[in-house]
């Protein structure tokens, strides 16, 4: 990947293809170390944002 592909303005930027790598491989990861987690977030359709407010 060289400097333009990931700079196209001045200061810090990331590529959208790398970005893109770089959330599915934690979010494959994440299911990888908390499956009840998944199970727990897919199961709480009826919560505002899936997020208990207590």
């Amino acid at each position: 990947m060289s400097l333009s592909e990931t700079r196209r303005t001045p200061g810090a930027t990331l590529a959208r293809p790398r970005l893109t790598h770089l959330l599915t491989r934690e979010s494959a990861e994440a299911e990888r170390r908390c499956p009840r987690s998944k199970e727990a977030y897919a199961r709480a359709g009826h919560l505002f944002g899936r997020v208990p407010m207590t």
